[in-house]
């Protein structure tokens, strides 16, 4: 499994860490943080909550009767991680790989039960760590505004109300704007704009690692004539952000403007 499934693993710490010896989530288990540390120029406590989230994440030898042999006859038939596993055909898959359909709707079963897993362990490390973002900046504030216990209380609640809310994207203050025929989009949170943001439209399960290699903070999929979309922002996914369609400026409309404004 790639490294970049690792949350906050984006393509130039993969690169660091593959030059250290550490290519797959695999390694990542079984890394040793001090020569790792040494090797990269990571901290050691970054390198740690790396291999906390790689133990957390299964692959494919995680289930139950998948050795060596298994995984090398998947992975010729294309299959080489849990979330591929669970999403084949499975006719199709027993074709290819000369493995039997029963073996493989069994280990099917246990990769979307495994997927359900590391998506509740994604969402809680990401809770844990807006919670401990959302402390530092609650205990600075109230230090600075040197209020009494109770005052600073009602600071810390009110605080805490708006860091949630920032991570939270909804049809109130975020939109995409898209001019008909674009490959890319802008989009406006609140009061920020996001340009040229490029629009994914097929396989939702590597979207977040192509928006990582494009470089990107902010992304988009959506389908295609859907009225509404998904948007990646602060390492997770909002749904439901109404998508605003303009149409193309014609050639005439353009030299009308450029006139226009020239008067």
């Amino acid at each position: 499994m790639e490294l970049t499934r690792i949350r906050g693993v984006g393509p130039t710490i993969a690169e660091k860490l593959t030059d250290a010896g550490i290519a797959s989530v695999e390694d990542a288990r079984k890394m040793d943080i001090g020569k790792t540390a040494a090797k990269t120029g990571l901290k050691e406590e970054r390198l740690k909550k790396f291999k906390s989230l790689a133990m957390g994440l299964h692959v494919l030898s995680d289930l139950k009767g998948i050795g060596a042999t298994y995984e090398e006859k998947l992975a010729k038939a294309g299959v080489c991680e849990i979330h591929e596993l669970a999403a084949a055909d499975i006719k199709s898959l027993a074709k290819k790989s000369s493995i039997t359909e029963e073996s493989l709707q069994k280990w099917s079963r246990e990769a979307k039960n495994l997927i359900v897993k590391d998506h509740a362990i994604e969402g809680a490390t990401a809770v844990q760590d807006a919670a401990k973002s959302a402390g530092k900046a609650i205990k600075k504030g109230a230090e600075k505004m040197g209020e009494t216990a109770k005052t600073g209380a009602a600071v810390v609640k009110k605080k805490a109300v708006i860091i949630h809310d920032k991570m939270r994207l909804n049809a109130q203050n975020t939109a995409i704007h898209l001019k008909e025929g674009a490959k890319n989009a802008n989009v406006k949170i609140q009061e920020s704009w996001h340009r040229d943001i490029p629009i994914l439209r097929e396989n939702f399960e590597g979207a977040e690692t192509k928006i990582r290699d494009f470089g990107r903070d902010v992304g988009v999929y959506m389908e295609e004539g859907a009225d509404r979309a998904k948007v990646w922002f602060e390492e997770q996914w909002h749904n439901d952000i109404p998508i605003i369609k303009e149409k193309a400026q014609g050639f005439f409309a353009k030299i009308k403007n450029k006139l226009a404004k020239h008067e």
